[in-house]
């Protein structure tokens, strides 16, 4: 579900919309099971939430920076986009 999953799914040969698609609903259903898992093994407490509470200003302006972006950007600078940030994450987990 992370930055291999991108490349696998960058490397196709999809519509960006079809590419976002995707993408979100695999970790959409990634994500839901992570939390139902932390929930049932008592990982979720009350200092896990307000972080969660925190985050969600974030989430907010990054969706509608996304939703702009997606209107706007090309096909071939999306891809450059992508790319870039994957290797900024891979190099991140490197160091």
């Amino acid at each position: 579900g992370g930055p291999l999953l991108v490349y696998a799914l960058g490397r196709a040969p999809m519509p960006k919309e079809t590419f976002r698609a995707t993408l979100s609903c695999v970790w959409l259903v990634l994500n839901g099971l992570l939390l139902t898992t932390y929930a049932a093994t008592g990982r979720v407490d009350t200092e896990v939430i307000m972080r969660v509470i925190t985050l969600l200003p974030i989430l907010l302006v990054a969706v509608v920076l996304g939703e702009w972006g997606h209107r706007r950007i090309a096909q071939r600078p999306f891809k450059i986009v992508v790319f870039s940030v994957l290797l900024l994450a891979g190099a991140a987990l490197l160091v």
